[in-house]
């Protein structure tokens, strides 16, 4: 409820406070707009905070660490929030979507934030720009957001400050100003005028003269400009600098305005205006991406300014300070040019398939902190050198080789976050981080780097090496007393020996992956001390099977993983006891019993089980469905027999059932069909008979369904048609829960539920690791599917929507395939080879946006079905082993995606095989056993070679890099001469101008934010 009560105001915008914001600030009850903006403060946001009455608060650009309180959530009256460029971290609170009143919201350039934006509630409300920044970040499509015109005019746009200078411009207008000053020189002497000439420039460090008695020096503090302002001032006032008379200096003032025009100039003709810069960008990747293009294809360069350009952001002077194309559909390499961008502060080009080396040109790019490359195809060795103010960099998914040591030292400085994960880099890891004083986030995870582990990792928050080949032991002093660790993965690598007891100073740790290496020996008492621990990985070592009673101790431990460490026997009773689990992960260990009488069936928070790949026997426990919050259960690769209890069919909120390659029988529970929730049920390689229960049409969310290699029998039933008609309660209910489950180990699980024989799958399945597969996992279990494909049947129109398949292969099931498995519309994967399917293969199947399908070894007859050449993103067609007859339909000859294609075996199929067309880019194997099909020969038409775009863009630059350099070389070599000469014959008197070269090597600007 709104009162009527006293309104004050804080703002204390734009000075150099620092420090923590003090708690009592929570006493100014009459505070309704505080404004922090602009300053230095740190450390964490007060929670106090909240109790005040608040309708405005501004903390952006300052130096704000930790997590966001969540109580800011009670503020039920804030109308503007914004708390963005600080390095808040942790998840974004949910709190936050109470606050119905707000308007305006930002926490972009928050680097270290992460969470899922939500797809309701006011969150939901805001658009892209004010996340922009945050990689962690995550949501869903939302309507693009632009941010608002700079106030200033479209003059400013193209207007650089003078501070900020390039090395394209002062080379050439240094050697032309010293070369014609001497022509001029020696002009004079020819023309016996008494002249001399020393030229005297400033050096940074002091400003000295050098001949005579001149005993006044400039200690310079600031930039070279504010020296060269000062002595040309001096000398326009009329004043004496040094041995110039009044005469002199004002003879010599009209010089130095001459020569200042001459810069100016010169500045304008090397650089170009920003708008210029990010139009030829736009033009650029437009050459280069001629059928999917991204947002800057909606670049209007008939608007005076790109401010107003969806992915480019501006400062208030109009300047272009950050450019957004991750996710653009960019290939080709990579533009040259963003160095005339002086003022870029951020650049995304994430997920793309941008290719070649980094250009030469984005290492001048020296006032970037934030610079995300990652998910591209970009190779070569590093540099980056020149970016010496970068605070956040991910290289991540890419091709980069060689190795780092020395790669870094020079640019680190400023370093908060690195992630150079998923690329080539090779050598050791040892000294290369040690200069690094700021840096937090380290990821160098898949890669090749080789020798022992750099001991210095420990002053870090995070750290990954996982899936190196590092070698060697973890001794003792690894761990200091003062360890700053808050996650630690050191999974998949060849480490040895026991994990040392001084693991217990690292009290503020929450993650421990040690899986996949040679650890040995008993697990260490040490980590029951850190009373932090939520996620302990120990799987796929050599501990010994005695499991610490000490380890009860973590009492936030809620999943652990002790997977492939080859126990045996019963499995250990202790794990029934550590009561805050919520997933358990103990596969491969041979276990041969126990799940009862270890108690884990009773553990009240338990949602994920997977005991796949043991020796269990014997039925399925029927205690399984007493368990309140299960939802992901794998008991699959055991030697379970019996039937599935019908009792599986009440567990409410399951999601996964995975129940393949057992020995089980009988008929599939109808009970089933109760599962609203589940979009997974894995029954294949069993000995199931009996058909296929109508109620599994009840299954709503049910996306995925494998009952391959059974005995299963009958008709399809239509009711199947059904399954996974909504899952998106499910999918909700997902994203407004914890991370959903674990996966660790070498990706088993994902393998066998997603095929590998499904395309988009494909590619990714030879890249896919630990940690791409619980990104890939958890984004598909929130409904966010991670490969695209067609909308719908008939368009190429690549989109992202829930990919599903049916799998029926190897069974005995009978009669026509129903016309209602048209409506089937989540339907990627279809596969109904191997069984005794018979009539026409119903046309409804074109309905379908298919990737794959498979009808071979059955009884259909009649003619193909010429509507599935409207299947534009088929890419795998199996038709072989029937008995169709008739003409193979032209319209196959449309399916430019298909890459397998087979309709062998099918002796009444007739017709001519096109010379032409995508049907005709394959063999004969595709027609073998079909006598009634003639081609003639066809040659192989190989693609035409690629067009490689670097040495273009090499040979553009190099083109721009010499228009840069000759005009400002003429135009100062000329003026410069003129005025030298004017200067000979316009001064009667010897004259001592006194000038110092600016040494090159000590060239420095400085502005509040950057140094170049």
């Amino acid at each position: 409820m709104s009162t009527l009560t006293v309104s004050g105001y804080l703002k204390l915008t734009g000075n150099l406070l620092s420090g923590e914001v003090p708690p009592k600030i929570s006493k100014m009850r009459f505070l309704n707009l505080l404004v922090l903006g602009n300053n230095r403060l740190s450390g964490p946001l007060p929670v106090e905070i909240a109790s005040l009455s608040l309708v405005v608060l501004d903390v952006s650009n300052n130096l704000f660490s930790g997590q966001i309180p969540s109580e800011i959530g009670s503020l039920q009256c804030l109308v503007a929030m914004d708390l963005s460029r600080n390095n808040f971290s942790g998840d974004l609170p949910t709190s936050l979507n109470k606050l119905s009143e707000m308007d305006v919201f930002n926490v972009s350039f928050n680097p270290l934030l992460s969470g899922i934006v939500p797809d309701t509630g006011q969150m939901s409300t805001f658009g892209n720009g004010s996340f922009m920044g945050d990689p962690f970040i995550s949501y869903s499509s939302f309507s693009s957001y632009h941010p608002p015109p700079p106030s200033s005019d479209d003059s400013s746009t193209v207007r650089r400050r003078t501070s900020r200078t390039t090395v394209a411009f002062w080379i050439p207008f240094t050697v032309s100003f010293l070369a014609f000053g001497v022509a001029s020189f020696v002009l004079c002497l020819r023309i016996r005028t008494p002249i001399f000439i020393v030229i005297r420039i400033p050096t940074i460090g002091n400003f000295v003269p050098r001949s005579g008695d001149h005993r006044r020096n400039l200690h310079l503090k600031d930039s070279w400009k504010r020296a060269c302002w000062f002595y040309w001032l001096r000398i326009i006032e009329g004043r004496r600098s040094w041995d110039m008379s009044e005469k002199e200096a004002g003879f010599s003032s009209r010089i130095v305005v001459l020569l200042f025009l001459i810069l100016l100039a010169g500045r304008g003709i090397a650089g170009l205006g920003d708008k210029e810069v990010v139009v030829k960008l736009k033009r650029f990747l437009q050459s280069n991406n001629k059928i999917y293009s991204g947002g800057y294809a909606r670049w209007n360069e008939a608007d005076p300014t790109p401010c107003r350009w969806p992915g480019v952001t501006c400062n208030d002077d109009g300047r272009v300070t950050g450019i957004d194309l991750s996710n653009s559909s960019i290939s080709g390499p990579m533009f040259v040019g963003l160095s005339n961008l002086t003022e870029l502060e951020r650049l995304d080009l994430s997920e793309n398939t941008i290719d070649g080396r980094l250009p030469k040109d984005l290492n001048e790019c020296g006032g970037l902190r934030y610079l995300n490359i990652s998910h591209n195809l970009l190779g070569g060795e590093l540099n980056l050198t020149g970016l010496v103010n970068l605070q956040v960099v991910d290289l991540t998914s890419n091709r980069f080789e060689g190795e780092i040591r020395g790669k870094f030292q020079a640019m680190c400085a400023n370093l908060v976050l690195l992630n150079i994960s998923a690329n080539n880099f090779t050598g050791e890891i040892t000294g290369s981080f040690d200069e690094c004083p700021n840096l937090q986030y380290l990821d160098l995870s898949t890669n090749i780097f080789t020798r022992e582990i750099w001991k210095g990792f420990a002053k870090l928050r995070e750290f990954s090496v996982a899936e190196n080949n590092l070698t060697g032991e973890i001794l003792s002093e690894t761990f200091p007393s003062n360890c700053s660790l808050e996650i630690l993965d050191l999974s998949s690598n060849n480490l040895v020996g026991d994990l040392p007891e001084s693991i217990a100073n690292c009290s503020k740790l929450e993650l421990l992956n040690l899986w996949n290496n040679n650890f040995s020996g008993a697990i260490p008492s040490g980590i029951s001390d850190l009373s932090k621990l939520r996620k302990l990985f120990l799987g796929s070592n050599r501990f010994d099977r005695k499991i610490p009673e000490k380890l009860l101790n973590c009492k936030e431990l809620v999943f652990l993983d002790l997977s492939k460490n080859n126990f045996g026997h019963e499995m250990q009773g202790i794990f029934g006891r550590f009561v805050a689990l919520q997933s358990l992960t103990l596969h491969e260990n041979y276990y041969s019993g126990g799940i009862e009488s270890s108690g884990i069936l009773k553990l009240p928070d338990l949602f994920t089980l997977d005991l796949s790949f043991n020796n269990f026997s014997g039925e399925l426990p029927v205690e399984i469905a007493a368990m309140p919050k299960i939802k992901y259960l794998t008991l699959a690769y055991n030697n379970f027999s019996g039937s599935i209890p019908p009792e599986f069919g009440s567990i409410a909120g399951l999601q996964m059932l995975d129940l393949s390659y057992n020995r089980l029988t009988g008929r599939i529970p109808p009970e089933l069909g109760k599962l609203r929730s589940l979009l997974w049920l894995m029954l294949a390689n069993n000995r199931l008979s009996g058909e296929i229960p109508p109620e599994m049409g009840n299954c709503s969310s049910l996306l995925w369904l494998n009952l391959a290699g059974n005995k299963i029998s009958g008709r399809i039933p239509s009711e199947i048609s059904r399954i996974g008609r909504d899952p998106n309660p499910t999918f909700q209910a997902n994203r407004r829960g914890i991370s959903v489950g674990s996966l660790s180990g070498k990706c088993q699980s994902m393998t066998r539920w997603i095929p590998v024989n499904y395309p988009p799958f494909s590619f990714i399945y030879t890249l896919l690791n630990p940690k791409r597969c619980q990104t890939t996992w958890d984004r598909i279990l929130k409904g966010y599917d991670y490969f695209p494909t067609c909308a719908s049947s008939n368009s190429q129109v690549r989109t992202v929507p829930f990919s599903g398949y049916l799998q029926l292969t190897g069974n005995i099931l009978s009669g026509e395939v129903p016309q209602e498995i048209g409506k089937m519309q989540f339907l990627r994967l279809l596969y109904l080879d191997g069984n005794q399917l018979s009539g026409n293969l119903p046309a409804e199947i074109a309905s379908l946006p298919l990737v794959v399908l498979n009808v071979s070894c059955n009884l259909f007859s009649g003619q193909i079905p010429s509507e599935i050449g409207s299947l534009r993103c088929l890419n795998g067609l199996d038709l072989s082993r029937n008995n169709f007859s008739g003409e193979l339909p032209v319209s196959l000859n449309q399916l430019s995606e298909l890459n397998q294609f087979n309709v062998s075996d099918n002796p009444l199929l007739s017709g001519v095989v096109p010379d032409t067309g995508q049907i005709a880019t394959f063999g004969n194997d595709s027609f073998i056993g079909d006598p009634l099909i003639s081609y003639s020969s066809r040659s192989s038409y190989p693609p035409p070679p690629p067009t490689f775009g670097n040495s273009s863009t090499v040979y553009r630059g190099t083109s721009r890099s010499k228009v840069g350099f000759w005009i400002p070389f003429i135009v100062s070599f000329l003026v410069f001469g003129v005025a030298s000469f004017v200067i000979c014959l316009g001064i009667r008197t010897p004259v001592s101008i006194a000038c110092r070269i600016l040494t090159i090597e000590n060239f420095v600007t400085r502005s509040s934010d950057h140094r170049s």
